[in-house]
């Protein structure tokens, strides 16, 4: 036989030697790691600090 075939020196070559690589190593990324944010930090504010002031400090002089 002829020793210097190359089916007789290796019968099973791999030609891959990662047969199932993973070409993205995180296939689920968050592009937003917030993505409910809260673009008012206060949503409800009162824009006037005292709704029901009095105009006139002492009505009856």
């Amino acid at each position: 036989p002829d020793r210097n075939r190359s089916s007789d020196r290796n019968p099973n070559p791999n030609p891959n030697p990662n047969p199932n690589p993973n070409p993205n190593p995180n296939p689920n990324p968050n592009p937003n790691p917030n993505p409910n944010p809260n673009p008012n930090p206060n949503p409800n504010p009162n824009p006037n600090p005292n709704p029901n002031p009095n105009p006139n400090p002492n009505p009856i002089s």
